[in-house]
């Protein structure tokens, strides 16, 4: 009897040491996934610190451009005021020069007219290759043309309402600003996903933490919570890393 109670306690000690011995090897599988992981999530979230620093500065200098164009908009907006009042003198001198009956400097002031409006012609088949804005030049021309004809000024209030008409000088700078504030937009999102595998790294080293104090326990039951949690962890890592955004550069790292 004593011969088989000694035998069963002898089996039942290989098998707790073939269980210590397997659960020693997983551990050990488990701290070098996890060291890899660990490493992989922080060098995503480094390239995506890396994305959001440059799309901040590519934004911010696509700004400072986008305000020097509507600086120069702006002034091209005023130097065609200037011009259109101009335009309106002549309109109102051509009226009184035919009232009058001089003929001469009816003449000069058509010629002028004319000019102004050849020039605005020039401009519009030169400068503009986006339809739309053609199709406002042509609008404008339209206009200068029937204050010539009809001996009318041309109203100021009526050239504004033209559509697209402040698209002529702001566009530039309009389109420049929507595509920085895509990049800054970017950098935010990057910024996000940066702190997001920065957690992954949280939840890495928690499971490092686990499986590393493991082999200090004593009692086989304190072993198995802590695996547990470390195996707890380490889901939660993967699944959470898997679920988020990874940087669309990440394959130019690897010649991809």
């Amino acid at each position: 009897m004593n011969t088989y109670n000694q035998g069963n306690i002898e089996q039942g000690a290989v098998k707790q040491e073939q269980g210590k011995d397997k659960l020693e090897l997983i551990v050990v599988i488990m701290l070098g996934i996890t060291a890899l992981l660990t490493a992989w999530a922080v060098w995503v979230g480094s390239v995506h610190g890396s994305n959001q620093s440059q799309n901040y500065t590519e934004g911010n200098i696509l700004s400072g451009i986008g305000n020097a164009e509507y600086n120069r908009g702006i002034q091209m907006l005023m130097t065609d005021m200037l011009m259109y009042n101009e335009f309106n003198n002549m309109v109102t001198d051509l009226a009184y020069a035919k009232k009058i009956g001089d003929s001469a400097e009816a003449a000069k002031l058509e010629w002028k007219i004319q000019r102004e409006i050849d020039d605005l012609t020039n401009t519009a088949n030169e400068t503009t290759t986006d339809e739309e804005m053609h199709k406002v030049y042509q609008e404008l021309i339209l206009a200068l043309s029937q204050a010539a004809e009809e001996g009318k000024p041309l109203d100021m209030a009526d050239l504004v309402q033209i559509e697209g008409y402040m698209d002529l000088y702001l566009k530039p700078a309009t389109e420049i600003w929507e595509e920085a504030k895509h990049l800054v937009d970017q950098g935010n999102s990057d910024n996000a996903n940066a702190n997001r595998f920065g957690l992954v790294a949280v939840f890495t080293a928690m499971t490092l933490f686990m499986l590393g104090i493991i082999s200090s326990l004593k009692r086989s039951s304190n072993k198995r919570v802590a695996f547990g949690i470390a195996i707890g962890t380490f889901l939660i890592a993967t699944i959470y890393m898997m679920s988020q955004s990874f940087p669309d550069n990440l394959l130019s790292f690897f010649g991809g």
